[in-house]
Protein backbone atom coordinates (compact mmCIF):
# COMPACT_ATOMS: atom_id res chain seq x y z
CA UNK A 1 0.00 0.00 0.00
CA UNK A 2 0.87 3.19 -0.58
CA UNK A 3 1.02 5.81 2.39
CA UNK A 4 2.04 9.16 0.74
CA UNK A 5 -0.44 11.63 -0.02
CA UNK A 6 -1.05 12.77 -3.61
CA UNK A 7 1.54 15.75 -4.39
CA UNK A 8 -1.34 18.37 -5.04
CA UNK A 9 -2.84 17.40 -1.38
CA UNK A 10 -0.37 19.95 0.20
CA UNK A 11 -0.79 22.93 -2.25
CA UNK A 12 -4.59 22.69 -1.88
CA UNK A 13 -3.84 22.70 1.93
CA UNK A 14 -1.27 25.87 1.85
CA UNK A 15 -4.22 27.46 -0.17
CA UNK A 16 -7.25 27.14 1.82
CA UNK A 17 -5.19 28.19 5.30
CA UNK A 18 -4.09 31.26 2.82
CA UNK A 19 -7.39 32.53 2.60
CA UNK A 20 -7.89 32.79 6.10
CA UNK A 21 -4.92 34.72 6.96
CA UNK A 22 -6.42 38.32 5.19
CA UNK A 23 -4.71 41.21 6.51
CA UNK A 24 -6.67 44.26 7.72
CA UNK A 25 -7.00 45.45 4.03
CA UNK A 26 -9.72 43.35 3.43
CA UNK A 27 -13.17 45.09 3.95
CA UNK A 28 -15.44 42.60 6.33
CA UNK A 29 -18.03 43.05 8.50
CA UNK A 30 -17.15 42.98 12.49
CA UNK A 31 -18.17 40.37 14.81
CA UNK A 32 -18.31 42.96 17.52
CA UNK A 33 -21.99 43.93 18.99
CA UNK A 34 -23.91 46.89 17.51
CA UNK A 35 -25.59 48.89 20.01
CA UNK A 36 -28.80 47.33 18.94
CA UNK A 37 -27.68 44.24 20.22
CA UNK A 38 -26.10 45.28 23.19
CA UNK A 39 -28.87 44.22 26.04
CA UNK A 40 -30.35 47.00 27.69
CA UNK A 41 -32.01 46.86 31.35
CA UNK A 42 -36.18 46.96 31.06
CA UNK A 43 -37.75 49.93 32.63
CA UNK A 44 -39.74 49.48 35.27
CA UNK A 45 -42.56 51.46 34.71
CA UNK A 46 -43.92 54.35 37.27
CA UNK A 47 -48.03 53.12 36.87
CA UNK A 48 -47.16 49.62 37.97
CA UNK A 49 -46.92 50.85 41.81
CA UNK A 50 -50.21 52.73 41.25
CA UNK A 51 -51.70 49.58 39.66
CA UNK A 52 -50.50 47.14 42.54
CA UNK A 53 -52.73 49.65 44.89
CA UNK A 54 -55.37 49.84 42.88
CA UNK A 55 -55.26 45.88 42.93
CA UNK A 56 -54.79 45.65 46.37
CA UNK A 57 -57.73 48.35 46.77
CA UNK A 58 -59.59 46.01 44.21
CA UNK A 59 -59.34 43.04 45.98
CA UNK A 60 -60.60 44.87 49.05
CA UNK A 61 -63.73 46.09 48.16
CA UNK A 62 -64.83 42.42 46.54
CA UNK A 63 -64.28 40.93 50.23
CA UNK A 64 -66.44 43.84 51.74
CA UNK A 65 -68.36 43.24 49.63
CA UNK A 66 -68.77 39.30 49.87
CA UNK A 67 -68.91 40.28 53.85
CA UNK A 68 -71.78 42.49 53.51
CA UNK A 69 -73.36 40.09 51.04
CA UNK A 70 -72.81 37.30 54.14
CA UNK A 71 -74.47 39.88 56.82
CA UNK A 72 -77.66 40.31 54.37
CA UNK A 73 -77.56 36.39 53.99
CA UNK A 74 -77.81 35.71 57.71
CA UNK A 75 -80.45 38.61 58.20
CA UNK A 76 -82.58 36.68 55.64
CA UNK A 77 -81.90 33.12 56.69
CA UNK A 78 -82.45 34.56 60.25
CA UNK A 79 -86.21 35.87 59.36
CA UNK A 80 -86.92 32.69 57.10
CA UNK A 81 -86.08 30.36 60.21
CA UNK A 82 -89.43 30.59 61.85
CA UNK A 83 -91.39 30.28 58.72
CA UNK A 84 -89.75 27.51 57.79
CA UNK A 85 -89.96 25.59 61.27
CA UNK A 86 -93.86 26.57 60.68
CA UNK A 87 -93.64 24.74 57.18
CA UNK A 88 -92.06 21.54 58.36
CA UNK A 89 -94.24 18.99 57.81
CA UNK A 90 -97.11 21.12 56.11
CA UNK A 91 -98.41 20.09 52.96
CA UNK A 92 -97.39 21.29 50.03
CA UNK A 93 -99.37 24.82 48.55
CA UNK A 94 -100.32 25.32 52.30
CA UNK A 95 -99.72 28.90 53.35
CA UNK A 96 -97.34 27.77 55.82
CA UNK A 97 -95.22 26.00 53.04
CA UNK A 98 -95.70 29.38 50.28
CA UNK A 99 -94.47 31.53 53.34
CA UNK A 100 -91.39 29.41 53.65
CA UNK A 101 -90.95 29.36 49.93
CA UNK A 102 -90.44 32.83 49.49
CA UNK A 103 -88.43 33.10 52.87
CA UNK A 104 -86.51 30.38 51.08
CA UNK A 105 -86.45 32.51 48.19
CA UNK A 106 -85.20 36.14 49.86
CA UNK A 107 -82.71 34.01 51.25
CA UNK A 108 -81.31 32.95 47.81
CA UNK A 109 -81.46 36.33 46.71
CA UNK A 110 -79.49 37.95 49.64
CA UNK A 111 -76.72 35.68 48.44
CA UNK A 112 -76.12 37.85 45.06
CA UNK A 113 -73.80 39.99 46.25
CA UNK A 114 -71.32 37.17 47.50
CA UNK A 115 -71.90 35.47 44.85
CA UNK A 116 -71.29 38.35 42.59
CA UNK A 117 -68.21 38.96 44.46
CA UNK A 118 -66.73 35.39 43.75
CA UNK A 119 -67.48 35.86 40.41
CA UNK A 120 -65.66 39.10 40.27
CA UNK A 121 -62.54 37.76 41.70
CA UNK A 122 -62.33 35.11 39.85
CA UNK A 123 -62.66 36.90 36.40
CA UNK A 124 -59.88 39.14 38.48
CA UNK A 125 -57.57 36.14 39.01
CA UNK A 126 -57.83 35.53 35.59
CA UNK A 127 -56.74 38.68 34.16
CA UNK A 128 -54.01 38.64 36.26
CA UNK A 129 -52.88 35.27 35.29
CA UNK A 130 -52.81 35.80 31.57
CA UNK A 131 -51.02 39.64 32.14
CA UNK A 132 -48.49 37.76 33.90
CA UNK A 133 -48.07 35.00 31.45
CA UNK A 134 -48.03 38.19 28.82
CA UNK A 135 -45.20 39.37 31.23
CA UNK A 136 -47.49 42.76 31.43
CA UNK A 137 -47.39 42.76 35.43
CA UNK A 138 -45.85 40.73 37.99
CA UNK A 139 -47.35 39.57 40.98
CA UNK A 140 -50.61 40.28 42.87
CA UNK A 141 -51.70 36.40 41.98
CA UNK A 142 -51.26 35.66 45.12
CA UNK A 143 -53.12 38.22 47.34
CA UNK A 144 -55.89 37.61 44.68
CA UNK A 145 -55.89 33.52 45.64
CA UNK A 146 -56.30 34.64 49.50
CA UNK A 147 -59.24 36.91 48.80
CA UNK A 148 -60.74 33.97 46.31
CA UNK A 149 -60.62 31.22 49.85
CA UNK A 150 -62.04 34.13 51.95
CA UNK A 151 -64.93 34.81 49.39
CA UNK A 152 -65.33 31.23 48.51
CA UNK A 153 -65.72 30.15 52.64
CA UNK A 154 -68.44 32.94 52.91
CA UNK A 155 -70.23 31.46 49.49
CA UNK A 156 -69.54 27.66 50.50
CA UNK A 157 -71.15 28.32 53.75
CA UNK A 158 -73.95 30.40 52.52
CA UNK A 159 -74.77 27.16 50.21
CA UNK A 160 -74.64 24.89 53.48
CA UNK A 161 -76.82 26.96 55.28
CA UNK A 162 -79.78 27.51 52.31
CA UNK A 163 -79.30 23.39 51.70
CA UNK A 164 -80.25 22.99 55.63
CA UNK A 165 -82.82 25.21 55.35
CA UNK A 166 -84.08 23.47 52.07
CA UNK A 167 -84.11 20.06 53.55
CA UNK A 168 -86.04 20.97 56.52
CA UNK A 169 -88.91 22.11 54.34
CA UNK A 170 -88.67 18.71 52.81
CA UNK A 171 -89.50 17.09 56.03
Amino acid sequence: MNSRPPPLLPLFAMMALSACAGGATQNTPSLARRPIETPRPDPTPTPAVAAETALLQRIAALVEDARQGDAAFGTAAAAAEPRITRAAGAAAGSDAWVEAQQALAAVEFSREKSVGAMVAIDSLMSERLNAMAARETAGGATEIAAAQAQISGIVEGQASRLAALQRRLQR
